[in-house]
């Protein structure tokens, strides 16, 4: 994943854009330039904070943002395109929010958006982690439908 956003310097097609926007972070294929990624990393990502989230790092909830995003840069490379379906955009967040999860998991964080706690009893935490990978896929999927995404 990290080989993704590559060496400081590194001509690879990635590039990294700060603020610009209020959002959090974005991931777009330029169709110009075939293979260039462009993750934008808005005003909201650099605000990020986790008051009110016992056990959640600011630092690690930036770090699981900056490899999801990078994990929507490797799979829009795969496709040579930018999700134009739901079947698509499904698939890129599923992976995007797993990836998210593990970086919680590996930090021993509590995830503010619930995709992993280190209070989870070890037998059930796999299958809480999966359930809600699969709930943060269907809310963004839901999301890119409503604001235009082809979801016919």
């Amino acid at each position: 994943m990290v080989n993704f956003y590559g060496k400081e310097g590194e001509k690879n097609g990635v590039t990294v854009a700060f603020g610009g926007n209020s959002g959090l972070a974005s991931t777009k294929l330029d169709g110009q330039s075939p293979g260039s990624v462009t993750v934008s990393l808005g005003n909201g990502f650099s605000k990020y904070y986790t008051k009110g989230y016992a056990g959640a790092d600011a630092a690690g909830e930036q770090s699981g943002i900056l490899m999801h995003e990078g994990q929507h840069g490797i799979d829009e490379r795969a496709m040579g395109h930018n999700p134009g379906t739901a079947a698509e955009e499904r698939a890129t967040e599923h992976n995007a929010w797993s990836v998210q999860s593990y970086v919680s998991k590996g930090l021993g964080d509590t995830s503010v958006r619930g995709l992993w706690s280190p209070s989870w009893p070890a037998g059930s935490a796999e299958g809480m982690r999966q359930s809600a990978v699969n709930r943060q896929t269907d809310e963004t999927v839901q999301y890119w439908c409503e604001q235009g995404g082809n979801c016919q």
